[in-house]
């Protein structure tokens, strides 16, 4: 049974392969030169997402993972101000089943959170522009673990408030509706009816990327988007029938991740706080935290090709802990990440990320006793588009991480290497909304 849905999947893979629906690359300046005037929509979403995993890095592992995840996007933009809000909740039931050579440990773990960020830029002077940068997360979990002999409960409520104020220089655009619109105008030339010009697919763009407007102002949004769509196509999209209609608004839904243009560079002060309340096998501790200092942050996202997207991310901090009980009242941490997006087929979707963290805590950065923590990871996710709204992904994932203890009082070194592999199936009921992998 498995061999026959392995080869029915592929089977599918391949039919997607070869029936699909390319961007040629004499458009990709068309990408690059994108610049949204004045720009307003908002996206919601509600996802389903079930995954079975398998792990066999350490022990022999198994989990079945079931979440619920509401999202909420909005931006708004023009030629002095962006500001993006995004805020997303998540509710998950993991069950896992561990198997040492003596041991049969049980887990139920339920886990709820909220995570707000809210950015916002004012440009002054070109690309150059104050910044503000709000994060709230809400973290609560209640787990379960059974090994057969006792039952450890473990509850936790971790409340983290973080606001960055900074300059900057540069300006990234979301370049999703310029994708769009030249799948619209591929798929128009398959079927006869011309080809758009670079200011007929700006136009159209732009109504593509206010989609969520006319959700908002009418009961049949899409009779107007695409009324409006037909008036901006010079004619060539007039009377439709209803199989080119449908045709057209596929690509609509077609997994082509989170695309955008540009560079940003931004540096300022971080601020940092959280309240902690934990229940551990009937034990109940409490605690805050509160940090600042200055930090670094990078930003980069190219099109390479219409189909191959290239971005780099990387932020360095130095933090002072303000807490006097605390042994280590410094920390330096920087993180930098490589990713690229790869529109295989208008349905396949591959997603590869390098990750690599730094960090080094100590009230003496040289002092003998000092701790570093360096962090390795590569992952790779690869994405079918099954149904318009639904979708199978894939998830490999490897990393290491090695911990330098230099104080001779405590353990001198860890070491802990990890391999993952997923898959499972996401239901969007409204809107998709791509963020990373």
């Amino acid at each position: 049974m498995k061999t026959l849905v392995t080869l029915l999947l592929i089977t599918c893979m391949f039919s997607a392969l070869f029936g699909s629906i390319g961007i040629p690359n004499d458009k990709l300046h068309i990408i690059k030169n994108y610049r949204l005037k004045n720009w307003d929509s908002s996206k919601t979403d509600l996802n389903l997402t079930a995954r079975g995993d398998i792990d066999n890095s350490v022990v022999e592992s198994k989990s079945l993972y079931l979440g619920l995840t509401p999202i909420y996007e909005r931006t708004m933009e023009t030629e002095t101000m962006q500001t993006n809000i995004f805020n997303t909740a998540n509710g998950i039931l993991d069950i896992s089943n561990r198997e040492t050579s003596s041991t049969e440990i049980d887990k139920r773990d339920i886990y709820l959170d909220d995570g707000f960020l809210s950015t916002s830029k004012m440009y002054f002077s070109g690309e150059s522009y104050y910044t503000v940068q709000l994060n709230l997360d809400i973290n609560y979990y209640n787990k379960h673990t059974d090994d057969g002999i006792s039952l450890v409960k473990d509850k936790n409520m971790l409340v983290e408030g973080q606001v960055f104020l900074g300059v900057g220089t540069g300006r990234i655009y979301k370049v999703s509706s310029v994708i769009r619109a030249l799948r619209i105008n591929e798929r128009m030339k398959k079927i006869g009816k011309g080809s758009l010009s670079d200011d007929e697919i700006d136009k159209i763009a732009y109504l593509i990327s206010k989609e969520d407007d006319y959700s908002s102002f009418y009961s049949r949004p899409d009779k107007y988007l695409w009324g409006d769509i037909a008036k901006s196509s010079g004619g060539k999209l007039d009377q439709l029938s209803v199989y080119v209609y449908e045709y057209l608004k596929e690509a609509m839904f077609e997994n082509i991740g989170y695309r955008a243009q540009g560079h940003t560079l931004e540096i300022g002060l971080m601020l940092y706080d959280s309240h902690q309340k934990r229940e551990y096998d009937s034990v109940e501790t409490e605690g805050d935290m509160f940090m600042l200092g200055p930090q670094l942050r990078f930003s980069y996202y190219n099109n390479i090709t219409t189909s191959f997207q290239v971005s780099v991310d990387y932020d360095a901090a130095v933090t002072f802990i303000l807490e006097p009980d605390l042994i280590m009242d410094k920390s330096f941490n920087n993180n930098l990440s490589f990713m690229t997006l790869y529109n295989i087929t208008d349905r396949l979707l591959l997603a590869n990320e390098l990750q690599y963290t730094y960090s080094l805590q100590n009230d003496d950065f040289f002092a003998d006793d000092r701790v570093t923590i360096s962090e390795f990871s590569i992952g790779s996710y690869l994405n079918y588009m099954i149904l318009d709204k639904v979708d199978l992904y894939f998830d490999f994932n490897l990393s290491n991480m090695d911990t330098d203890n230099f104080n001779p009082d405590y353990v001198q070194n860890l070491y802990k290497f990890e391999t993952s592999v997923s898959t499972g199936i996401k239901i969007y009921l409204f809107d998709r909304i791509y963020r990373g992998r």
